[in-house]
């Protein structure tokens, strides 16, 4: 397995680009921000799907520039979907954020997998 970590955004969130192998399909976990620096990362490869970890505003803010480069389902756990669209659900209106996203495409629970190629990742619910 391969795993890229880019530290993005005005937080410096860390971002995660995983794979089989570099030039493979890629799960790309919270795309916090400078979406030039991870398309760039990224590259030809194609997305299998956009993983939020969480809500909060700091790992979304490039969601909508990567699902307007390549059509890949945004998964998230069920319980953060409906604040991802909002600035107020993400929690970045209080601070001066507006990074939202658009409405999750897979609404994840405990157990779910995530696959791209032959990785597979396993959804650990582990709220608070």
């Amino acid at each position: 397995m391969n795993i890229e970590r880019l530290a993005l955004g005005q937080l410096d969130t860390n971002c995660y680009i995983v794979s089989v192998k570099l030039g493979s399909p890629v799960i790309v976990i919270d795309p916090a921000g400078e979406p030039e620096v991870l398309l760039a990362t990224i590259a030809e490869r194609k997305i299998s799907c956009v993983v939020l970890t969480h809500c909060h505003f700091d790992h979304l803010g490039a969601v909508s520039a990567l699902l307007a480069e390549q059509d890949a389902p945004l998964a998230v756990h069920e319980l953060d979907a409906d604040f991802i669209t909002d600035s107020v659900g993400t929690g970045g209106a209080g601070w001066g954020f507006d990074a939202v996203a658009p409405p999750a495409t897979r609404r994840l629970v405990d157990g779910d997998v995530i696959q791209a190629d032959t990785v597979a990742l396993r959804v650990i619910a582990t709220p608070g």
